[in-house]
């Protein structure tokens, strides 16, 4: 890449990426990371259900399902510590997933990066990412204690998402969907090294009788070292 001045002079020239040169820079990078879009065998991650809970695994996707019980949950979990052991919430962090959600009432969905419970509406664990309570997605973060939230939309039928949020410590998270900026929240973010072990945490828990469940398709977590 070159970066030339207003005159067209040349001011920096950093040279051409090659495959290579790209796969020498990953393989130095001792910092966190989890890209997955592949999600045979069954059961190759974390994974927890209650009730009537229950998973569909596939190698294009996995299916997240409460079954018809009421109060039951499917959760799933991926803990990762990168080659210098040094996961934090200290350290920028990029938190994306792809995803089709199917249903939009009676329901609490968590997809964070972090940790989420198992039931319920709030997450106060220390986490960064995106819920859909019934049928209102939010951006939300939490910090052992206390959760913040962004409302963003609500979804009134089955509906493809692209999430993403980008974590910078001590000032923002900044949230996306669809490529669009939603907005940031500044308040109540994760510190310290507690749950950020976890690239993946998600969970459908339903209110009533009924399945309700979702489509995950691709999750991708970055810590800068």
């Amino acid at each position: 890449m070159k970066i030339f001045d207003k005159q067209g002079s040349l001011l920096v020239d950093y040279g051409e990426e090659t495959g290579n040169s790209i796969l020498e820079k990953l393989q130095k990078h001792i910092g966190v990371w989890w890209f997955n879009n592949n999600w045979l065998p069954a059961g190759m991650i974390g994974n927890a259900v209650s009730g009537s809970g229950y998973f569909n695994w596939y190698a294009y996707a996995i299916i997240s399902n409460t079954g018809a019980t009421s109060g039951s949950y499917a959760q799933l979990y991926k803990d990762a510590r990168g080659l210098s052991g040094a996961n934090s919430w200290d350290k920028k962090r990029f938190f994306g997933a792809r995803v089709y959600f199917v249903t939009y009432s009676a329901q609490n969905v968590h997809i964070v990066s972090g940790y989420c419970p198992t039931t319920g509406a709030p997450n106060t664990n220390r986490h960064i990412g995106f819920k859909l309570i019934d049928g209102t997605l939010y951006g939300t973060v939490g910090n052992g204690a206390t959760e913040a939230t962004l409302e963003i939309e609500t979804l009134t039928a089955a509906a493809w998402r692209r999430l993403e949020c980008i974590l910078t410590p001590g000032t923002e998270c900044r949230f996306y969907v669809d490529r669009v900026d939603k907005g940031a929240i500044t308040t109540n973010l994760p510190t310290g090294a507690s749950d950020s072990n976890y690239m993946l945490c998600s969970t459908v828990h339903n209110t009533a009788a009924g399945n309700k469940y979702f489509y995950l398709y691709e999750a991708r977590t970055f810590q800068e070292e």
